[in-house]
């Protein structure tokens, strides 16, 4: 069930062993059953989160399947203007129909090109969490079209389950404490841009790569990196890049976001899986922003944008009695932080500028790891200091 704007709202495409008149995705209770088909549509640039939605006693059913599909823009009504960068404007084809007869190959997945299923968070309702159609899942899990239908059928309804609870339960976890409340508040503040959390699988293929747990991706790069600032800077391994010599700057206009994460990732490590999606989610905070900048920092954090999550990180786990760690999960000194690494104190500073009301929020706990209230105790000494002279 989805709740947007107390409408409960669900994307449903039905998987079926009947060519003529597919059937329901899986049988639900009276309880479970959604009071609105919401499909995402294309639109021309607004301010707020929306959808097409349809109630749910007037959706045929039979023009949704998993052999073909096809959403009719009849059944629709006018969606409201929705930004380009929200849920329904960036996900949307509405009029598609896609064949799904075929032997896929395992190279043809590069990323998701159907509606998907989607469920707002209710503290933060442009947190996303998100779920492929029958579709894209089929072109991830059953390539060659070898396997049984209902065991497609059922595999995909516990699988979509499996993933909305998952990570619900991951942010009901990270809305506890202070700093995870802090975090929702600076997503809310961006409303209009999309936080979609798909699971890790869906990854697209190009980012791949050895060691990664989750993957933080602006829907547009430009507009999430800090405006007038050269796309250079230094990966999460602190390995410097550049777009080249004519490198474009950014726009900082802010982008919408899709966080790939899967909670069983974290299983028995230093890092649990609420402590990895608020990191992410404060990378997401920052490119919905448009003030994404990879300067490089050193200290093994690789670049400022792993720099400032670990350190939000680390106010949570402290919130949570767990001791601070760096990048890599190594035990670090609370005591020392500010001078262990290099130039810790400019770059908190430019994080107060960009992020004032976050940084304020974060400043404002008291826990026994927290740099940014020391940082502003001894700022405000500074300023007390040049006032006497």
């Amino acid at each position: 069930m989805i709740e947007m704007r107390s409408q409960s709202c669900l994307l449903v495409l039905g998987l079926s062993t009947d060519h003529d008149r597919p059937q329901p995705l899986h049988q639900t209770s009276d309880r479970e059953l959604p009071r609105a088909i919401c499909v995402p549509r294309p639109s021309p640039q607004g301010a707020t989160l929306n959808l097409a939605c349809l109630p749910a006693d007037k959706f045929d059913s039979g023009r949704v399947g998993f052999e073909r599909t096809s959403i009719n823009n009849e059944y629709l009504p006018p969606a409201a203007q929705p930004s380009r960068h929200s849920f329904a404007e960036r996900k949307a084809f509405v009029s598609k129909t896609v064949e799904t007869n075929v032997a896929w190959k395992p190279e043809d997945f590069e990323s998701m090109t159907e509606p998907v299923r989607a469920t707002p968070y209710p503290a933060a309702p442009s947190i996303v969490i998100a779920y492929p159609s029958p579709l894209d899942w089929r072109r991830l899990y059953d390539r060659n079209g070898w396997k049984d239908v209902r065991w497609l059928r059922e595999h995909y309804a516990d699988m979509s389950r499996s993933h909305e609870r998952s990570v619900t339960k991951q942010l009901d976890m990270i809305s506890s404490p202070r700093t995870g409340r802090a975090v929702f508040a600076e997503m809310n503040a961006r409303s209009a841009y999309s936080v979609m959390i798909f699971p890790f699988d869906l990854l697209p293929r190009a980012h791949w790569g050895p060691g990664k747990g989750a993957v933080t991706l602006a829907v547009e790069e430009r507009a999430s990196w800090a405006r007038g600032v050269p796309m250079c800077g230094a990966t999460a391994q602190g390995t410097s890049y550049c777009s080249g010599s004519d490198a474009p700057t950014g726009a900082g206009t802010g982008s919408a976001v899709d966080i790939y994460f899967t909670a069983s990732r974290y299983d028995g490590g230093v890092q649990t899986a609420d402590e990895a999606l608020l990191h992410e989610l404060v990378h997401a905070s920052r490119k919905v922003k448009g003030i994404t900048y990879r300067m490089p920092v050193g200290a093994g954090y690789g670049n400022l944008e792993e720099f400032l999550a670990m350190l939000v990180e680390n106010i949570y786990r402290s919130e949570k009695r767990q001791p601070p760690i760096d990048y890599h999960g190594n035990a670090i000194d609370s005591r020392s932080f500010l001078d262990d690494v290099p130039a810790s104190r400019t770059l908190i500073a430019q994080f107060r500028r960009v992020q004032q009301a976050l940084f304020s929020a974060l400043a404002n706990i008291e826990t026994s790891f927290n740099p940014l209230r020391q940082f502003e105790a001894e700022r405000k000494v500074e300023e007390q200091r040049f006032e006497k002279a």
